[in-house]
């Protein structure tokens, strides 16, 4: 009874320790997920949580109590068959742990190594613009900004300003920021629907901020607005898969409720 109720005191205190330290955590995990990952609702501590807990705390308390209060419950007067037998088991019983805890060790250092190899590679490639010396910042507007031509007369009245900051070379306002889930749709090419294509809302100056490669046409103007002709500059991707051994520039295909016009080529 000593045994398993300081093994269950210990559990308990250990479990309670193990929520606090959920709970206090949680918040840090929470702004490690992107935001732009397609995940369910976040994650938090509740009653099916506790009760895991519970369970496991207890499972603890009386595994780790009632082995070592029957081993030392055992006789001592044994004969030496029966003690022989016993040690064998038990000299097995070690063996096969060991076993297992050198596969574990082997399965989690092999994974550990792929793991860090596919991330080696992942910041290998590369992501076709400029990342280093690069500040992004999310700038949402309220409501009263709802109407295109207010938003436009606002980054046409803060970029000079950004510009003229110490120490920034250039400026430029994207709707979203690449490799980002968002501005998705599906286009018509030719009058036959394609696969999705990702859309951004880019101001004159974007491709040279961010020293993207501009592999054919020209760029974004200030001319380019809604009152004008809808334009475009795709990826080369884009032309490979729509366009395959045409000159892409001043062709027409349909986007996001849209005729719009190729003016430029930018690279992947």
């Amino acid at each position: 009874r000593q045994l398993l109720t300081e093994s269950s005191v210990l559990a308990a205190l250990g479990g309670v320790a193990g929520v606090m330290v959920a709970i206090a955590g949680l918040p840090l995990l929470a702004t490690l997920v992107p935001a732009t990952l397609p995940i369910g609702d976040a994650t938090a501590i509740d009653v099916r949580v506790l009760l895991f807990a519970a369970l496991l705390t207890g499972a603890t308390g009386l595994g780790f109590g009632v082995i070592p209060a029957l081993r030392s419950c055992s006789t001592m007067d044994l004969d030496a068959l029966r003690t022989k037998s016993i040690s064998v088991r038990r000299q097995r019983l070690r063996s096969v742990l060991v076993v297992v805890q050198v596969t574990v060790c082997i399965v989690l250092l092999i994974s550990s190594g792929l793991l860090i190899r596919a991330l080696w590679r992942v910041q290998a490639v590369d992501p076709g613009f400029r990342t280093e010396n690069v500040l992004a910042v999310n700038m949402p507007l309220p409501p009263k900004y709802a109407d295109t031509a207010r938003r436009f007369d606002f980054y046409s009245r803060v970029l000079p300003e950004i510009r003229t900051l110490p120490g920034v070379t250039n400026a430029a306002f994207i709707s979203f920021l690449p490799m980002t889930i968002g501005g998705a749709g599906i286009q018509q090419v030719n009058g036959v629907q394609s696969d999705g294509a990702s859309l951004r809302f880019v101001t004159p100056g974007f491709f040279s901020t961010l020293q993207i490669p501009l592999r054919l046409g020209r760029d974004v103007r200030e001319t380019d607005t809604l009152d004008a002709q809808l334009v475009a500059l795709v990826s080369e991707s884009f032309v490979v898969r729509h366009f395959p051994g045409l000159d892409p520039i001043g062709r027409d295909f349909d986007f996001a409720n849209g005729r719009r016009t190729v003016v430029g080529v930018g690279g992947d």
